[in-house]
């Protein structure tokens, strides 16, 4: 089995034979560290001993003496030698020797308690020998003038060997030299290098077993471990049976872990089944409101044709109001022609009264007079019963305007319903998005975004409903006005008529001139009277033209404000059509990735 140098069994592996190796190395140190204490405290007791019983053969006044004349032939020297020597032999000892510092860690033998026949192990007084082989322990001695027990040491010319020192301390209180004892160490070292070899080998014996068995270990507790990370695997890659559970066999840490990776697994069944569920729910959602915003789509379209011929019949509205007005301002410009006409005829009404007084003298020109004003009448018939046409012209246009504005309000009363019936939709599709949760938040969004259009709509067609119906009290007061000015046309017509016929009578009766002044008096005083009520007529037709124009003008911008608020719902129209084919494209992309989330879900078996 391949172990990655990353993983954690390899780690673990690793730190445990690193600790394991530390802590045999430690103890083999130790234990080779207590084997050579014990040793050199054996040999230290025993050398402590000899140089108790040698420290009396030293006379401190002899040995400076010694020291300065390292004479070979004193017999203080050679006595006391000899009596070291056999010490030495005593207590099995090497060596036991008396030395003094020349200079540095050079040194000179004065005593030495070996055979003096005996070059090779014997020392002769003054011989100076380099002691820095022999560790620390000698100058400390000096120094501190303390009893110092040195290590295992190798003698560059006796091997190994163990050795105390013990300072010679003259009167003044001067270390002048130390005395020494060796013991030969060479068996013990070579036994403590020999159980050193034989607890190498037990420890690293024993490493090598605790590294079998840790792996074996470790391979039972990691082959559970992998187990829990194949199923994780097998879970994250998509393609999992949810139902397989993981072995457990008791209350270990393992089998606590599989346990969790089974309440995981189970858990992740239950979301999973949820999941799906769900998905199937918001699959149905899409389509609900992929089909909803066919229906709004649709509605839109017939809500645009509708205000398109709103829009339409408001610009022919207008165009007519226009040419109503055109038509007024000609009837106005008449009625002042009427009115000049009338003060013309009042004023000849004036002149025939003076000339009533000469009409005995001057027959010929009342006459004359007459069958002026015959003819003026005429003229005054003829533009009346004119200017009666027209008027009938105008009533009927403002009826058609008032049909028109009835269409209107219909066409209104149609974008009222069909703005309910939108903002019902929004709610509906505010409902459902809610029901989608998460997935259904844009078209939230969007079917927020519709119902605020449909309620600007709806206010608009109430602003429009509220000017329709002002157009039409506003056209009912123009018909009533324009039927009433009818009216009065018909009565100046028959006015004109009664004159005329009076003035038939008066050309009749020019024979009967001398009925009288009285009588042509009182007729014209008639004429002027008549002539004062065609100027009332014509008074009021200027003031109700002009009142007629001042409606015309409202109607005017009343309908170019339902043209703007028409355009303006065509707009607002379209951006909601816009909006629904927007939120149709999101349909379809949730759809795509529920689609894609099922397909995913599927390769898990639950």
């Amino acid at each position: 089995m391949k172990i990655s140098l990353s993983s954690y069994k390899f780690r673990i592996t690793g730190l445990v034979i690193l600790i394991i190796s530390i802590i045999t190395a430690n103890l083999i140190i130790i234990s080779n560290n207590s084997i050579k204490r014990a040793a050199v405290l054996f040999m230290s007791e025993q050398s402590l001993v000899l140089l108790e019983r040698a420290k009396p053969l030293i006379d401190i006044k002899k040995l400076k003496h010694l020291i300065e004349t390292e004479d070979s032939e004193d017999p203080y020297y050679i006595e006391t030698c000899n009596k070291m020597n056999e010490l030495r032999i005593q207590a099995n000892a090497s060596y036991i020797y008396v030395m003094t510092q020349v200079q540095g860690t050079e040194f000179k033998y004065i005593l030495d308690g070996n055979f003096m026949d005996d070059e090779e192990e014997f020392s002769p007084i003054g011989t100076v020998e380099d002691i820095k082989s022999y560790g620390k322990w000698p100058f400390l001695c000096l120094r501190e003038q303390t009893v110092q027990v040195g290590d295992f040491s190798k003698m560059n010319e006796w091997g190994w060997a163990a050795t105390v020192y013990t300072p010679i301390i003259d009167e003044h209180g001067k270390s002048i030299a130390f005395l020494a004892c060796d013991y030969d160490a060479e068996g013990t070292v070579t036994l403590m290098h020999q159980e050193q070899k034989m607890m190498i080998t037990i420890g690293i014996i024993s490493i090598i077993g605790t590294i079998i068995l840790i792996y074996l270990l470790l391979n039972m507790i990691f082959k559970r471990i992998n187990n829990v990370t194949k199923s994780m695997q097998n879970i994250a890659s998509g393609k999992s049976d949810l139902t397989t559970k993981l072995p457990v066999k008791n209350d270990s840490e393992i089998d606590q872990l599989s346990e969790a990776c089974n309440n995981v697994t189970g858990y992740l069944q239950t979301i999973i089944r949820n999941i799906k569920d769900s998905m199937n729910t918001l699959s149905e959602n899409n389509n609900k409101m992929t089909e909803q915003n066919q229906n709004i789509l649709k509605s839109v379209k017939t809500m645009l044709d509708v205000n398109n011929e709103i829009s339409g019949k408001s610009r022919i509205q207008s165009d007519l109001t226009v040419n109503a007005k055109n038509d007024i301002q000609q009837l106005q410009n008449r009625a002042h022609l009427l009115d000049e006409n009338v003060e013309d005829q009042s004023s000849a009404m004036s002149k025939s009264s003076s000339a009533v007084e000469e009409i005995s003298a001057n027959i010929h020109t009342v006459d004359q007079l007459i069958q002026n004003i015959s003819v003026e009448y005429s003229e005054i018939v003829q533009k009346a019963a004119d200017e009666q046409k027209k008027m009938q012209k105008i009533t009927e246009e403002i009826r058609r305007i008032a049909e028109q504005a009835e269409d209107l309000n219909d066409a209104n009363n149609m974008i009222t319903e069909i703005s309910q019936r939108t903002n019902l939709l929004a709610m509906n599709a505010a409902i459902e998005a809610s029901h989608a949760g998460k997935f259904g938040v844009g078209f939230s969004v969007v079917a927020g975004e519709i119902r605020r259009l449909a309620e600007i709509s709806a206010n608009h067609t109430k602003t429009i409903g509220t000017v329709v119906a002002d157009i039409e009290t506003a056209i009912t007061q123009i018909h009533k006005d324009s039927t009433d000015t009818e009216k009065s046309f018909s009565q100046l017509g028959t006015s004109i008529a009664d004159v005329e016929h009076r003035l038939d009578e008066i050309k009749s009766g020019m024979q009967e001139q001398n009925i009288g002044a009285k009588e042509i008096l009182d007729v014209m005083q008639v004429l002027k009277n008549c002539a004062d009520i065609v100027r009332d007529t014509a008074d009021n037709m200027k003031n109700d033209c002009l009142s007629v124009t001042n409606k015309v003008n409202d109607l005017n911008t009343h309908a170019d404000s339902v043209l703007k608020h028409t355009i303006g719902s065509i707009d607002i129209l379209e951006e909601v059509s816009q909006l629904a084919q927007d939120a149709s494209a999101q349909a379809d992309t949730n759809k795509a990735l529920s689609d894609k989330i099922t397909e995913m879900l599927a390769n898990y078996n639950v």
